[in-house]
């Protein structure tokens, strides 16, 4: 994407904001904000849009596990990652595996379960991220 579709889809946003009906395409475009923002290195925007895409989603699939809202969650917990704050990183990648696994998505549960893993071992707790790892390892 071109520098002039980013600012297309800020005015997107705007104008999406005040039609409620359309809060799952807000989600979208602040998901879409987020990749973009990460592809152009500015990790801390892309963390704040995806934060956003994240919050938006919530209210538009009222709590109901959706695959888009696994993926915002997975996003943002790479990019916290890549801030590393850890903690924030293991709750989005929490949350999108759990989102995946109400959906019976193995693959995407499995994947969000190693990030899991990973932000455990990070903090320490060996233990815990060996368990996790043993049951990804199992399930394939």
């Amino acid at each position: 994407m071109k520098a002039g579709d980013r600012a297309e889809l800020q005015l997107l946003a705007e104008a999406l904001k005040d039609c409620p009906e359309l809060v799952d395409s807000l989600g979208l475009v602040y998901h879409t904000l987020g990749v973009l923002s990460h592809q152009n290195g500015d990790i801390p925007q892309a963390a704040q849009e995806m934060q956003q895409a994240v919050d938006y989603r919530n209210k538009a699939f009222a709590g109901k596990a959706h695959e888009d809202l696994g993926r915002s969650y997975f996003n943002l917990g790479f990019f916290h990652e890549r801030l590393k704050a850890y903690g924030k990183a293991s709750t989005c990648y929490q949350a999108a595996a759990a989102i995946q696994q109400e959906l019976n998505n193995r693959v995407l549960h499995r994947a969000a379960a190693l990030r899991v893993a990973k932000m455990d071992s990070y903090a320490g707790d060996f233990d815990k991220a060996e368990r996790l790892l043993r049951w990804v390892i199992e399930d394939t």
